[in-house]
């Protein structure tokens, strides 16, 4: 079993540093802030973004082809993050359709294989399955709906 989750943002701070989630605050959108309990000097002095090789940047996963059991899918575009547990949740994945251009929000439950060399997410689902599933609005339903429509992932870690 896979865990999803973002273990350090990159803050600029003179240069590019990373800084631990465990140190942030759940996001305040209004105000466009992530609370920390750091200070300026512990910023500046946190370790520089190539000193972990074992983890994968968001923006390097942006863009990588999303391929189903059948087909490909579309490209990553973006991701959902649960801002309390800072666990990723849901692939955004862009869709080339007949119909539109429009995104599908994908479980990383469903996520089977990432290869950084391919630029290739292979998900356990089928084409259709995700081309198919319910928009994600951000209304108090979206969640539960889109739950419906896949299932139980196979990949996936419980939600503590």
């Amino acid at each position: 079993r896979s865990r999803w989750s973002v273990c350090a943002l990159v803050v600029h701070a003179g240069r590019p540093v990373l800084i631990s989630s465990r140190l942030l605050g759940r996001p305040d959108t209004e105000r466009r802030v992530i609370p920390a309990s750091l200070t300026r000097a512990a910023v500046e002095a946190s370790p520089h973004v190539d000193t972990d090789r074992t983890a994968t940047s968001a923006r390097e996963l942006t863009r990588h082809f999303v391929q189903g059991l059948d087909d490909e899918i579309g490209r990553v575009t973006d991701f959902l993050v649960d801002d309390e547990q800072w666990a990723i949740r849901y692939l955004v994945v862009g869709l080339d359709t007949e119909e539109s251009v429009r995104t599908a929000m994908v479980p990383v439950g469903w996520v089977s294989w990432v290869s950084s060399v391919a630029r290739s997410v292979k998900v356990a689902l089928r084409t259709r399955v995700v081309k198919g599933a319910p928009d994600f609005d951000g209304s108090l339903g979206a969640e539960a709906r889109l739950a419906a429509h896949y299932g139980r992932s196979p990949f996936s870690v419980e939600k503590k």
